[in-house]
């Protein structure tokens, strides 16, 4: 009886030191969890096109719902921004409308107007355009267009995880100042944007609820080249 009530200590106890030893691997494999909590926003794809009277950019991501660049993560909902630009005059009272086609399915948004810089957008979540390619008819004033547009990421790119890791590793000083008992007090941004001349780059932002903001701008090629530090 007492060899079989030992026999069972041992492998409670053995079953115990298992279970210790998967949380610490656990926790050790998982050292961005914290920071991951507080991302309001993450841009992934950017895609373009053009037809003889509209330009069109497309930003693909998740971002906090409702938006605040305040420092306080919100949950995440995904987007699909379609951003249209005409290639002539239009008045206040112009309406453009979009017919989206990817994924096998189609979706139709009229475009708002923005105020000042004469473009044209809506936002379209349920969007699938994971296949980097899409075509988009756009009708205002008397033209009707078809574009196509297409993902500027190549294979061998920077990672948007690549990106996070190495801005929360250049940004570890400010990120550790928004600490407080065991939670970052900030929000982490990692947007994939295009330059005028078409290159891409990430801009990782955090945001801490003092008014802070510190940043990074990395290359999405030649290994990731720090372009610029801000703060």
């Amino acid at each position: 009886m007492l060899k079989h009530i030992r026999r069972l200590s041992v492998i409670l106890w053995v079953a115990l030191l298992s279970l210790v030893s998967l949380g610490l691997l656990q926790a050790c494999g998982d050292e961005y969890a914290q920071p991951r909590k507080v991302l309001s926003e993450t841009r992934e794809d950017v895609l373009v096109g053009e037809s003889e009277h509209f330009s069109i950019t497309v930003y693909l991501g998740q971002r906090e719902d409702p938006y605040a660049l305040d420092g306080t993560a919100n949950p995440l909902t995904a987007y699909c921004l379609v951003i249209v630009t005409p290639k002539f005059d239009t008045e206040e009272a112009d309406q453009l409308t979009a017919r989206l086609a990817a994924g096998g399915q189609t979706f139709t948004a009229v475009l708002a107007r923005h105020p000042y810089n004469g473009q044209y957008a809506a936002d379209i979540p349920e969007a699938d355009l994971s296949s980097g390619a899409a075509q988009i008819n756009v009708t205002g004033q008397h033209y009707d267009e078809d574009v196509t547009v297409r993902t500027l990421r190549q294979e061998g790119d920077m990672t948007m995880e690549e990106a996070f890791r190495k801005g929360l590793a250049d940004l570890a000083e400010p990120l550790a100042g928004t600490l407080q008992n065991g939670e970052y007090a900030c929000e982490i941004q990692v947007r994939l944007a295009e330059r005028p001349d078409g290159k891409l780059f990430w801009h990782v932002l955090i945001c801490d609820r003092q008014g802070g903001m510190f940043a990074v701008l990395y290359d999405v090629r030649e290994g990731g080249t720090e372009i610029q530090s801000q703060s």
